[in-house]
């Protein structure tokens, strides 16, 4: 080979390592083009819809019952009374009012029983600030997944699937509640 093809080969290695080295450097945030080309992630669109509409700081007293046993605590200006740890209750609280429906169950007012709902495995009775009424919720058996758990608000309220985290934490505060007495 002589000195031509010697510069023509050194003149393409030059290129394809010029084009090698620019292609490398990642493109800069602010580059619309480089936007344009790499698509951000699409995020879900669909509002949550919870299960319950309250404020955590609204609530004044909390009662939960599981098999005939039930345990009831107001909460003070220095916190629940009667319990020693109220990480288990503001856990419930906080968990409860951020709490979304997974699934709506359509036409289940008549199988109950296939949802541990009649009788429910566990109810909860929340009184706020602000209403005369307690909001009521009712907890049944997990899927057959064991990701969520079939719920229902009121004592005539449609079916719901919510997440599995509602019974723990339910679970919790009971356990809570039964160690004082």
């Amino acid at each position: 080979m002589g000195w031509r093809g010697t510069a023509v080969l050194a003149l393409l290695v030059l290129v394809l390592g010029a084009y090698v080295c620019l292609e490398a450097v990642p493109p800069d945030p602010g580059d619309s083009a480089a936007m344009t080309e790499q698509s951000a992630p699409q995020q879900a669109t669909t509002p949550t819809h919870h299960l319950l509409e309250f404020e955590p700081a609204d609530v004044v007293s909390l009662r939960l019952e599981r098999a005939g046993q039930f345990h009831e605590t107001r909460r003070a200006a220095s916190g629940w009374q009667g319990i020693g740890n109220a990480t288990a209750l503001d856990d419930l609280v906080h968990d409860l009012a951020e709490l979304g429906v997974l699934m709506d169950i359509p036409g289940s007012q008549t199988a109950l029983k296939d949802y541990g709902l009649e009788p429910p495995q566990g109810t909860l009775e929340i009184r706020l600030r602000s209403r005369t009424t307690p909001l009521l919720l009712q907890i049944g058996d997990r899927n057959p997944a064991i990701t969520g758990v079939y719920v229902r608000t009121g004592t005539d309220g449609p079916v719901a699937l919510a997440g599995a985290l509602i019974e723990w934490d339910f679970d919790r505060a009971f356990k809570a509640l039964a160690e004082l007495g």
